[in-house]
């Protein structure tokens, strides 16, 4: 069972309403990718993404094995 509720979100932060929390749902939304693409531009999104580090955190978290590791403080 799901208890939250669905919407579709903008590269900018504002979203669509979302569905009811109650009811089944179909939301259907147009998807501007000029907007998409300028925000990452401005964002500077291409410029710091560290994508050999990105496929070696998700290679490790596919793993069966795998263990997070895990920070606390004592």
């Amino acid at each position: 069972m799901f208890y939250g509720s669905a919407y579709v979100a903008a590269p900018d932060g504002s979203r669509t309403p979302g569905l009811s929390r109650t009811r089944d749902g179909v939301l259907i939304a147009e998807i501007d990718l000029n907007l998409c693409r300028q925000t990452k531009d401005s964002l500077c999104f291409r410029m710091t993404q560290r994508l050999d580090l990105y496929a070696k955190s998700l290679t490790a978290a596919a793993d069966p094995d795998y263990k997070p590791d895990i920070h606390r403080e004592k």
